[in-house]
């Protein structure tokens, strides 16, 4: 695969080495960032930024005696004509593209900003116990032992003077099944009462050259009727980071982590049932935006998907890293042709059976219907090659994003995923299709509703086996939401959620409604 890279990126640069000097010679003059510069072209950004005005110029320093007054730059063009930064970051991965505007949006808030919810709820299944719960019985859980023989290979040779059939050894990998105690029967299903509070911190900062965003927020929810360990802790970090290292180059950063115990299943590689005693899953996304010419560009990612498991869970902790080359050929202001070359390693620690690698070809296009509409569609093929004993599997990927901007700052978004997964088992591979919905939408100037839903379908069958039935298991996430601002400091919300899996195994498909009414209050 480096090899391939190689080859790849010599006829880039082969290919564009008249591009790249003409860039050298558009560079040659000033090289400084202006408010009113857009993405790079060639790069992968979130929405259209329309261009300056011909007659705004480019923006100059304010001087410090303007004879014009406040609010008016010393050349003499008002200051509100001028286009303020916009910053563009790449998608894929899990993160939706984006732009973001110095100004506007979380950019208009002051820098710092703390906040305080405190909610008061229901949990109708706190344990996320069955609907119909079954007799709990020894089962079989699949094993893959290797199995060797020899094979006539149809040609003949001479063996101390006789002529013999020629043999040679051939090892595969056959599924036994092995057979395990009786897990515990579940809890019966109980309800109680939830108090639900979070602190959270968000800051913001945004340059012509440089935005970042950071958030952070801790909390609890408070059972009142659960026995044992009436308390479950959670906590969430984001960051987006961009900087504009040139006018062609642009460099961006994008993490999310949470801590938790119970299921989020927007969220791969996670548990699909509450644990004991929560996880970490994070993700991160590392991307170098470069345009070699005015129509052709490429990003270069590393890309890291963790989680962590607290207690001795089915699976145990898994480990994803993956580079990624993207070239992207722009056709017309609005398509843009894409090329995407992925490799990821998939590591166990706890499990080094369970290691493999992940090869991905995918070609796709990225079009912009309007300022307020984008989609992405990439489609190929994803190899999964598990690393111990080589066994090998393909499948066709998919992977779409689609982004509307409303009026009045309300937004929808989807995203479709289709490939192999974390099956789990070494035994087993694992086939998922995942689509998120989500709905911002701005009531009025006070009150704001969202809505979103997350469903996966989960295929897993035995790699080595003649035994060709999937085991189905199906996600369901959704919830509903309703915000009123009173005034800059408070504001009041009513949140509901329902969480529920529906497998072909008995005993194992769950429901779980929650509704919050709360308060937030702002610092």
């Amino acid at each position: 695969m480096p090899r391939f890279f190689a080859v790849l990126l010599t006829g880039l640069i082969f290919a564009t080495n008249s591009g790249a000097q003409e860039a050298a010679s558009e560079d040659s003059g000033s090289s400084s960032i202006t408010p009113t510069e857009s993405a790079p072209t060639g790069s992968a950004p979130a929405e259209s930024v329309p261009p300056p005005s011909p007659t705004s110029g480019t923006a100059a320093t304010p001087s410090e005696t303007s004879p014009l007054g406040a609010g008016v730059i010393s050349g003499g063009t008002p200051a509100a004509q001028q286009a303020p930064p916009t910053f563009s970051l790449p998608g894929g991965a899990g993160f939706l593209p984006r732009t973001l505007t110095a100004g506007e949006g979380r950019f208009a808030q002051p820098p710092y900003r703390l906040t305080l919810s405190v909610s008061q709820g229901y949990d109708d299944n706190i344990f996320n116990s069955p609907a119909h719960p079954s007799k709990q019985e020894t089962q079989k859980v699949a094993v893959l032992t290797p199995e060797s023989k020899q094979v006539a290979t149809g040609r003949f040779v001479f063996v101390s003077g006789f002529l013999v059939p020629e043999l040679r050894l051939v090892t595969k990998n056959v599924a036994t099944f092995v057979e395990v105690p009786a897990p515990p029967p579940p809890p019966p299903k109980q309800g109680s009462l939830v108090t639900n509070g979070r602190l959270a911190f968000q800051t913001q900062s945004a340059s012509p050259r440089t935005v970042y965003t950071f958030d952070a927020s801790a909390g609890g929810l408070y059972y009142w009727s659960r026995p044992g360990d009436s308390t479950d802790y959670n906590g969430n970090l984001a960051l987006t980071f961009l900087h504009r290292i040139s006018a062609r180059t642009t460099v961006t950063a994008q993490a999310d982590a949470v801590y938790a115990s119970q299921p989020n299943f927007s969220r791969i590689n996670t548990p699909t049932n509450q644990t004991s005693d929560g996880y970490v899953s994070a993700t991160a996304k590392i991307d170098l935006n470069h345009s070699w010419s005015p129509r052709l560009g490429s990003v270069t990612s590393y890309i890291f998907n963790g989680t962590f498991l607290q207690s001795d869970a089915a699976g145990g902790d898994v480990f994803d890293n993956q580079i990624a080359n993207q070239v992207r050929y722009t056709l017309s202001p609005r398509s843009t042709l894409i090329i995407d070359l992925r490799e990821s390693a998939n590591t166990h620690p706890n499990d080094p059976a369970q290691d493999s690698t992940n090869t991905f070809l995918l070609v796709g296009v990225d079009y912009m219907a309007s300022t307020r509409l984008r989609a992405t569609a990439l489609v190929g093929e994803q190899v999964r090659a598990q690393t111990q004993n080589g066994t090998a599997l393909a499948t066709p990927y998919l992977e779409t994003t689609t982004a509307y901007q409303f009026t009045r700052g309300s937004s929808f978004a989807w995203t479709n995923r289709f490939g192999f997964e974390d099956a789990g088992n070494a035994a087993q591979s694992r086939l998922t299709y995942r689509t998120n919905l989500s709905l911002n939408y701005v009531i009025g100037a006070r009150t704001t509703a969202s809505a979103g839903v997350a469903y996966n379908r989960n295929s897993t069958t035995l790699i080595a086996s003649n035994e060709q039935k999937a085991a189905i298991e199906n996600n369901i996430q959704a919830n509903i939401g309703l915000q009123y601002v009173l005034n800059r400091s408070l504001s009041f919300n009513a949140n509901y959620s329902l969480t529920q899996t529906l497998t072909e195994q008995a005993g194992t498909s769950y429901r779980r409604n929650q509704i919050f009414l709360g308060g937030t209050y702002s610092f």
